[in-house]
C-alpha cells in the first residue's frame, strides 16, 4: 500500500513556482506531518502526491459481490482484512499514511477496495485553495494554463487514473 499514490500531477512547470530550495525546505516541514508526502513544485513536471490509502477518508474492503454502494456514505471496513490497529479511519490514516509502515501492507487483487475522499482545502469550482490563516488563494494563477488534475499514479509512474479539471479565466 505504500506504493498507490493520490494527488495533483502537471504535465508542465507551475506558472509560478518557489525556488528550490523555498521547495525542499517546504517538503522537509510537510515531511514531518506527512512522512509519505511528495511534493515537488519546482520540476518540470510538478506533483503533490500522498499514500492513497493514507490519505482517503473511508476505506472499505470487501469480496466481490459484497461491496457497498459507491452512490451512498460507506463505512469503514478494514479491520477484518488488516488487522485491529485499523479500527478507525484516524488510525489507518496514520499507519497507512507512512511509506514505512504502509510497505508492510498490499493491495490484494481478490477484494474490491472503495475509497471515498473528499477535499476541504480545494474548491475546484472555482479553482481555490483555503489556507489556513492566509484564506482563499486563487490556485489558478500559479498552475497557468494547464488543467488541475486529480491523479492515483503507482510508484514507479504508471497512471491508475488521472482526472483532468479544465479552467477558464
Amino acid at each position: 500500500m505504500s506504493d498507490v499514490y493520490f494527488g495533483s500531477t502537471f504535465p508542465q512547470p507551475l506558472a509560478y513556482s518557489p525556488p528550490p530550495t523555498m521547495s525542499k525546505l517546504i517538503d522537509a516541514v510537510l515531511r514531518k506531518v506527512a512522512p509519505g508526502l511528495i511534493l515537488d513544485l519546482s520540476s518540470d513536471s510538478p506533483k503533490v502526491l500522498a499514500p492513497l490509502a493514507g490519505t482517503v477518508q473511508t476505506m472499505s474492503i470487501d469480496s466481490l459481490g459484497n461491496e457497498p454502494d459507491i452512490t451512498l456514505q460507506i463505512n469503514e471496513n478494514v479491520v477484518s482484512s488488516l488487522g485491529k490497529s485499523f479500527g478507525t479511519p484516524a488510525k489507518r490514516q496514520k499507519i497507512l499514511s507512512n511509506p514505512k509502515y504502509a510497505a508492510n501492507y498490499d493491495f490484494n487483487t481478490n477484494d474490491v477496495y472503495t475509497f471515498h475522499s473528499n477535499d476541504d482545502t480545494m474548491d475546484y469550482g472555482r479553482g481555490t485553495m483555503h489556507i489556513p490563516v492566509y484564506g482563499e488563494y486563487d490556485i489558478k494563477t500559479a498552475i497557468g494554463n494547464q488543467p488541475m488534475s486529480l491523479t492515483g499514479i503507482a510508484k514507479g509512474g504508471s497512471i491508475l487514473y488521472d482526472l483532468k479539471i479544465f479552467h477558464a479565466k
